[in-house]
């Protein structure tokens, strides 16, 4: 098998690229563990999922900004006129995550003097000290836009790692997927190949007793016509491994994540060392894909993130209504009438009287969220739906590759002894031709089924995110 599997690489890479040197690179199995790990570590597309998750990692530290503590400083200086005043105030503040509030800090002093209108900035020679606090009774109270985002970050995050997961795995089941059909392919050629090595050992003969006189010329002529269609369904045959080998190329690649060239891939394994084997398809399976699925959990967590924003929706149709406290005290000399401790309250109201943007918000919110339930409704019932018909197409699939390769050990059984008959001049070409074919097409429709049992074993890995574990 081993030198049936090289030499037909060979053709295949002659094929491909013209003759081969002395200097060709040795040909290797490729296993699918080997290409999983290829995957994992170099593709390019694993690592634009990285950053992609990456970035939304960055969702709860940029929430935290809005709460980030300030420093605010303001000058003025009088070049020219009348008046020589020169101010200075300098000030912090941090945002609280209680009821919409904001407590602060400031310093300002003065020097000069200043016209009566902007009495404000005098102060006494020591500068003025003040602590200030806001916070909100109606509007902002419960929920503002700061505190929205924090609740939506981790959220975000979340949805962030989904996604990569979400993709990694669709990317491993589609290089295996192409691996199966690369091994289908390279089994069909080889199958093919037999036949026309067959058809071609036998036309020596066939020529050999034509030329003695023993069979009429048109037997030549008629066997040529089955050795062309052979020798066309492995030239087809040799088209679809070539295709196989170049789309596997998109996933097999070097340490530096490139694609690798044609005469550097390695072939298939074969026989095919399957890693999953005995993997239990379980209740207790199925039940997790139902429960705990990526798509199932992106959806949760864009659910929750509709729900937040409805709260924030909501919030904006109230009036509003903010009190904010004041304390500041002078030091050192100057005017008498600065020389005391100041407190003030204030209060701000406003309120649109129509409030038609609010309410246009607040129902494009609760419409969000009927759209991600029903979303969550669809992608529930299609994963029930694709897990159950991906488990009755299992059993299915497993009982057609037995019945396939039954039915191919029968058909190179009767080949057999039909070969036997027909060199002890029991049979003859006609019929000899008839068991091989028919033997041929049992081989090719083997290797069909088999592949196809695998590669729905691979789907439903695949849906259980499992390929992820290997």
């Amino acid at each position: 098998m081993r030198i049936l599997q090289s030499s037909l690489l060979l053709v295949v890479f002659s094929t491909a690229s013209g003759p081969l040197t002395a200097q060709s690179e040795p040909v290797q199995e490729l296993a699918i563990l080997e290409l999983m790990q290829s995957i994992r570590q170099h593709h390019p597309a694993i690592f634009s999922a990285r950053a992609s998750r990456e970035q939304a990692d960055t969702a709860v530290q940029r929430a935290q900004g809005a709460f980030d503590l300030g420093i605010e400083q303001n000058t003025l200086s009088r070049l020219n006129g009348y008046y020589d005043g020169q101010y200075f105030e300098q000030g912090v503040s941090q945002p609280l995550e209680i009821a919409g509030a904001s407590i602060g800090a400031s310093y300002r002093r003065s020097e000069g003097s200043f016209p009566l209108y902007e009495d404000f900035f005098n102060t006494l020679s020591g500068g003025e000290l003040s602590l200030d606090l806001s916070f909100s009774l109606l509007r902002n109270r419960d929920i503002d836009a700061r505190r929205t985002a924090m609740a939506d970050a981790p959220l975000q995050q979340n949805i962030g790692e989904l996604q990569e997961i979400l993709t990694i795995n669709q990317l491993l089941f589609d290089g295996l997927n192409t691996y199966l059909s690369w091994y289908r392919a390279f089994l069909e050629t080889e199958a093919l190949r037999t036949l026309v090595e067959l058809a071609e050992t036998r036309r020596e003969a066939i020529e050999s007793r034509v030329a003695s006189g023993d069979l009429a010329a048109i037997t030549l002529t008629e066997f040529e016509t089955i050795l062309l269609t052979r020798q066309i369904a492995l030239q087809e045959s040799l088209q679809r491994l070539l295709q196989s080998q170049q789309q596997l190329l998109f996933f097999w690649r070097d340490e530096t994540g490139q694609t690798a060239s044609l005469n550097s891939l390695v072939g298939p394994q074969v026989p095919l060392q399957w890693p999953f084997e005995g993997f239990q398809f379980d209740d207790q399976w199925q039940q997790q894909i139902i429960d705990n699925h990526p798509s199932i959990a992106d959806l949760d967590a864009q659910l929750q993130i509709a729900r937040n924003q409805e709260r924030l929706t909501k919030n904006r149709l109230l009036p509003q209504l903010d009190i904010e406290m004041k304390l500041g005290n002078d030091f050192g000399s100057g005017n008498n009438y600065l020389n005391s401790p100041e407190s003030y309250v204030g209060l701000n109201f406003s309120v649109p009287l129509q409030r038609n943007r609010a309410k246009a918000e607040h129902m494009a919110a609760l419409a969000r969220i009927n759209e991600v339930e029903f979303d969550r409704q669809v992608q529930y019932d299609r994963l029930t739906v694709s897990l159950n018909e991906s488990l009755l197409q299992l059993q299915t699939f497993n009982q057609l590759r037995i019945l396939r390769r039954q039915q191919a050990d029968i058909a190179h059984e009767l080949e057999a002894q039909e070969r036997i008959r027909f060199e002890e001049g029991d049979s003859d070409q006609f019929l000899l031709n008839t068991r091989e074919a028919a033997a041929g097409q049992a081989e090719l429709e083997a290797i069909a089924a088999e592949v196809l049992w695998l590669s729905q074993q691979l789907r439903l890995l695949a849906l259980g995110i499992n390929l992820l574990d290997y």
